[in-house]
């Protein structure tokens, strides 16, 4: 025998609402929205409920001792002191890098003397050590977030 899932089930809109009354909670709900998801609590009795219901529970849960994490549950995620040593030296690396690409890419522009063919070589050096710089830093910041995602998961 089945059971049947007697809860009706919520539409997007109303998950929505729920997610803001439970992001009001938790004070991550943006200053200019408080006063709209006040006013829809206020209007809706469901809303209401589940308002008071996580004011309670956040009370009790307050009331709970402070327990620290076992360090093998983040451990993974703090970075060692190796990647912060390598992160340091390549940081470096391509800060002299780029800044050496733009004095000699300065130097091969001003100078007439200089090919056409060279000039052209040092826009597209310059404007690939750009690119390259770019995407380097929106995959470490992906891998950031990504990383945080999984913490705050295994925090819940």
């Amino acid at each position: 025998m089945t059971s049947k899932n007697t809860t009706p089930s919520l539409s997007d809109h109303d998950r929505e609402l729920l997610m803001r009354v439970q992001a009001l909670v938790d004070n991550e709900i943006p200053g200019d929205e408080i006063d709209t998801v006040i006013a829809e609590i206020e209007n809706n009795h469901r809303l209401r409920d589940e308002y008071i219901r996580l004011l309670r529970l956040k009370r009790e849960l307050s009331k709970l001792p402070k327990l620290e994490l076992r360090r093998e549950w983040y451990e993974e995620f703090e970075k060692k002191p190796r990647y912060k040593r390598a992160l340091v030296l390549g940081t470096i690396f391509a800060v002299v890098y780029i800044i050496s690409s733009l004095i000699m890419g300065g130097f091969a522009l001003m100078d007439r003397g200089i090919p056409h063919w060279v000039r052209i070589g040092a826009v597209i050096s310059l404007g690939g050590t750009v690119v390259s710089f770019l995407v380097h830093t929106y995959a470490s910041r992906r891998k950031e977030m990504r990383d945080d995602r999984n913490y705050k998961d295994i925090i819940r």
